[in-house]
């Protein structure tokens, strides 16, 4: 139940194009947003999903926890608040993070978003502050007091320095008039906004994202 607007304190533009072939000097523009899918029946067949170089898969194990694993060594065992359905995991290019987005209540429910960093002993860490700072920012802006804001990870860009989140007010009428407005937001695993994308702009990625699993940021 994605849907998405909005006007930044500071208007900023940016053009969107689909990123068939793009020189190696501007990969860092390439936003890599093609999700694995999932849903809580996967948990029962120990579904995983594997890293882009398949150095680690991240296993859905039957009690509803996500599995870390290096091979066949588990080095990590996740648990997130209020799993429901609609679960979306999707790896960093670089296959040292990842991110895992999920609704507390099906469809209907709040979409929550987390980030996790394996880091050089294989420990994992989670690394949500940039997620936290896009939800606190458009949050100040637009805001559904009836129901909340749902957040989720549309992205990750191909240098895999940073993800790039998606706020949006809840899409019913009991949020008024700014129901269903979306804010788009490049930020890095520190908690910096690096920038800000406006509705339009925002449904311009989301709809390249969905055509190619690639968009363009520029």
């Amino acid at each position: 139940m994605r849907s998405t607007c909005f006007l930044p304190a500071i208007l900023m533009a940016c053009f969107v194009q689909a990123a068939p072939n793009v020189p190696a000097d501007q990969e860092q523009n390439v936003l890599s947003c093609k999700p694995n899918s999932h849903s809580l029946k996967d948990f029962d067949s120990r579904t995983s999903v594997l890293a882009p170089d398949h150095s680690h898969r991240l296993l859905l194990a039957e009690d509803g926890s996500f599995e870390v694993l290096r091979g066949t060594e588990r080095i990590a065992v996740l648990r997130v608040p209020d799993l429901s359905s609609n679960i979306e995991i999707m790896w960093a290019p670089d296959s040292e993070k990842f991110s895992i987005t999920y609704s507390d209540g099906g469809a209907e429910g709040t979409f929550r978003a987390h980030v996790y960093l394996i880091g050089g002993s294989s420990a994992v860490a989670e690394a949500s502050k940039g997620v936290e700072a896009a939800f606190v920012d458009f949050k100040a802006h637009f805001y559904c007091e009836a129901r909340g804001n749902n957040v989720y990870v549309e992205g990750w860009t191909s240098d895999s320095s940073a993800v790039y989140v998606v706020a949006q007010v809840f899409p019913t009428g009991d949020c008024g008039r700014h129901f269903g407005r979306l804010g788009g937001y490049l930020v890095d695993l520190e908690g910096n906004i690096l920038h800000r994308y406006g509705d339009k702009e925002t449904r311009a990625i989301q709809s390249h994202c969905a055509k190619s699993g690639r968009a363009n940021l520029l």
